[in-house]
């Protein structure tokens, strides 16, 4: 079996798509601790055609608290965010086609962070036709004290995993070594270059999926889906 296993995103980038539709389970980090670097509830969008940033704001928590125990603050609005996406994407060539699923997700009433990215991703691969079924890493049962690489191998093996894929990103964190030596396949997903018509030139890479889906109709999308190796 081919497994992920992944932080949860905002609205991710098209790779994080490709990682899922290239496992048969992809694994979201729930019980892991929750970390203000990085993308779990913020991405990249164009907003008069330069980048900008969207947020997800969050109740005040102890920063040790894990993503599942995070909730969402209580004046976010995501009429307000919908109205933001609407206003920079109407005039794109797919707003009528993909506009509807961005619409389900923000206004959705679930306030827990987790549940919310979660069921977001979902709603996008059931948009996509990814078929990939979906799991926690808090189901796992294994000794969740443990770190970083020892804890994924771990994972891996009580998941039945024979090949492990993660993003290019991981090469400076796994050891294909190391995983060999417990009988498991580690590779690194390298998407394909996919640039796309916007607004304008030159074109800006790497922005969130909300992005891809008001450029490009779905069968396109799906298409790219396949694009990439693993190395």
């Amino acid at each position: 079996m081919k497994t992920a296993i992944m932080q949860p995103y905002l609205f991710p980038y098209l790779g994080y798509f490709q990682l899922v539709h290239s496992v048969d389970l992809f694994v979201c980090c729930d019980n892991m601790q929750y970390t203000k670097k990085g993308w779990i509830n913020r991405n990249r969008y164009l907003n008069h055609h330069k980048t900008d940033t969207f947020t997800l704001p969050l109740k005040d928590a102890p920063q040790k608290n894990h993503i599942v125990e995070r909730e969402i603050a209580p004046g976010f609005e995501g009429e307000k965010l919908l109205s933001v996406f609407e206003h920079s994407y109407r005039k794109s060539p797919c707003f009528s086609e993909n506009f509807g699923v961005i619409r389900e997700i923000l206004l959705s009433t679930e306030r827990n962070l987790f549940a919310f990215l979660e069921s977001s991703i979902q709603k996008i691969c059931g948009h996509l036709g990814i078929k990939t079924t979906f799991g926690r890493t808090s189901q796992i049962p294994i000794d969740h004290t443990k770190q970083k690489e020892e804890k994924v191998i771990e994972m891996c093996r009580a998941l039945n995993t024979s090949t492990y894929i993660n993003s290019s990103g991981g090469r400076e964190l796994y050891s294909k070594e190391n995983f060999k030596n417990h009988g498991i396949t580690l590779g690194f997903l390298v998407p394909h270059p996919f640039e796309y018509r916007q607004f304008q030139e030159p074109f800006t890479p790497w922005l969130s999926i909300v992005d891809v889906l008001m450029f490009n109709p779905v069968e396109r999308i799906r298409r790219q889906l396949n694009h990439y190796e693993i190395e």
